[in-house]
């Protein structure tokens, strides 16, 4: 039943993570999940995915949370700080080298209605289990590693180091 949903990934509506698309992001909750836009202007590959992330609010406001923190300063969402700091990072290192910026991250919002009868832990459930299928997913194609940006696969003392650089070389082959 789901596994549509995870084929779906690579044809579906990704789109620029800009202020202006998000503005007509869904109001339900579900899944969302960014990723870099390939060389070849491939849309999606679970290898590039750097977050994933699921919210029982409207997709809107927590896609707008990750936006905000990842575009500028401001705190409001953890993946979000720490793609900025990953882009600060990129500067850093040489840029040239990476051909990344925040220009080049995609979203895609999964939403999820409440199915007639259905009690609303049961979308959450729904909801939690699809975000942890695209995590296993791109732990599958990372050897492990899981999206660069989710805190749970990456630790702020991982940013400076060769490791890290690596990872990013990977990221965007």
């Amino acid at each position: 039943m789901y596994d549509n949903i995870l084929e779906n990934l690579r044809e579906e509506r990704w789109q620029p993570l800009t202020y202006e698309n998000i503005a007509y992001c869904s109001d339900l909750p579900g899944v969302y999940v960014i990723t870099f836009l390939g060389s070849e202007g491939e849309k999606f590959s679970y290898k590039r995915t750097c977050y994933v992330g699921m919210t029982n609010r409207a997709l809107r406001v927590r896609i707008r949370a990750f936006y905000k923190s990842a575009t500028s300063r401001k705190s409001g969402h953890s993946g979000g700080r720490t793609c900025q700091r990953v882009l600060e990072q990129l500067d850093k290192f040489g840029s040239k080298k990476y051909q990344i910026t925040k220009k080049d991250l995609l979203f895609i919002e999964i939403p999820f209605m409440l199915r007639h009868g259905e009690q609303e832990p049961f979308r959450t459930a729904r909801i939690e289990y699809i975000e942890k299928l695209i995590q296993i997913k791109v732990m599958q194609a990372t050897s492990g590693k899981g999206p660069l940006l989710n805190s749970a696969c990456m630790r702020r003392s991982e940013i400076p180091t060769p490791e890290f650089k690596q990872r990013i070389a990977t990221l965007l082959q």
